[in-house]
Order: structure tokens, then C-alpha cells, then sequence
């Protein structure tokens, strides 16, 4: 039996779908597959880097992050494409990485009814990201998840101090200093909006 999710604050969403993602990603952080070719290459190679190296303890201590640890891209363009969602959705090709990627849209969604701010600042969604999403209809969310899922990273990548600290904190087995790390995540994704 699994334990019912008794606190339904953004914050323990996060933490849910950072518990996830970690998950999820592990595989992917292997073969190299989450690292980008943009000119951000060599900081987004240091946050796969530190993901390997991260123990059970300190996944979970990073998925508490108060915002997700993710990028959540949201395009209106793939709206109607529903060749190459439902080649996603079939059976035999339905993976991981594209589930995970509807569930977090589900709760970016639900939190965009419920609590918009953290929607915003928690997934890091722009303005014009959280318009189209608030006009999709939930049946419709498969086909905007398609390259979602395809261009799903790690967040805070642009900006290089975050994992390198995490990194810093894991090397030491430094607790307390990762504990500081997490609650900077907030800070981060507000500079994101500000941008």
C-alpha cells in the first residue's frame, strides 16, 4: 500500500515531481542523452555530472527544493499534431521520460487554477507559457507534452553556481551546506522571472 499524499502544498508537489524526475532521468544521465548542444554544454555536463554522483540521501534531499529541479518548456506550436503524440501515447514506444513529463504538466496545470504564483516561479513557465497552458484543455495536454518531453533537462543550468555548489556539498558529504543549496533553488528561479 502506498502512502497517501496527506499535504497537497506546491511545495510537496515539487518535491513529489523532483523525486520523479531523479527517477526518471537516472538512465538518460548515463548515455550522455540529457546533455544539450547549445552553448551551455559544459555547465549543463556539470549538472549531469553531479546527478550521477548523487547518493539516495542526497536525492532526496535535493528533491525537497522548493521549485522543481527541471525545465519544463511549453510550445503552442505541436497543439494539433496528433501523428507524433500519438506515435508518444502508443503502447510500445510510451517510455518513461513522457509520462513523467504529462504528470508534471498535469500538476503545472491544476497549480495554475489553484496557486499561479508557485505555478510561475516554481516550474519557471513564462508568461505567454502559462497563457497557452491555461487555455489547453486537459485532453489536449498528451500533445503539448510531446516536446516537452523531448527537450526535458535539469534546471538551473544557464546560470552554472547552482549545481557546482551541489557538487561541492556531495564531495564534502556537507548536509547542512546541500540543505542551503536547495533553498537557493527559490532565489534562482526568481531571477529566471527577471531575467
Amino acid at each position: 500500500m502506498y502512502p497517501i499524499l496527506s499535504d497537497h502544498s506546491p511545495m510537496a508537489q515539487f518535491a513529489e515531481l523532483n523525486r520523479l524526475f531523479l527517477r526518471v532521468i537516472n538512465p538518460l544521465l548515463h548515455t550522455g542523452e540529457m546533455v544539450s548542444s547549445a552553448p551551455g554544454r559544459a555547465r549543463a555536463e556539470t549538472a549531469r555530472r553531479v546527478l550521477l554522483e548523487l547518493g539516495p540521501r542526497e536525492q532526496e534531499q535535493l528533491a525537497r527544493a522548493p521549485v522543481a529541479l527541471f525545465r519544463l518548456r511549453l510550445e503552442p506550436a505541436g497543439l494539433g499534431d496528433r501523428v507524433r503524440a500519438d506515435a508518444w501515447l502508443a503502447a510500445e514506444s510510451h517510455d518513461a521520460r513522457m509520462a513523467f513529463t504529462v504528470s508534471a504538466m498535469l500538476t503545472a496545470w491544476h497549480m495554475l487554477q489553484t496557486a499561479p504564483d508557485w505555478a510561475r516561479l516554481g516550474f519557471g513557465l513564462s508568461q505567454q507559457e502559462l497563457t497557452w497552458l491555461a487555455g489547453v484543455p486537459l485532453s489536449e495536454l498528451p500533445v503539448l507534452a510531446v516536446p516537452a518531453a523531448e527537450r526535458l533537462r535539469p534546471r538551473f543550468v544557464q546560470r552554472g553556481v547552482f549545481w557546482q555548489r551541489v557538487a561541492e556539498c556531495v564531495a564534502r558529504g556537507d548536509r547542512e551546506g546541500l540543505r542551503l543549496v536547495r533553498y537557493t533553488a527559490i532565489h534562482l528561479a526568481s531571477a529566471e522571472q527577471h531575467a
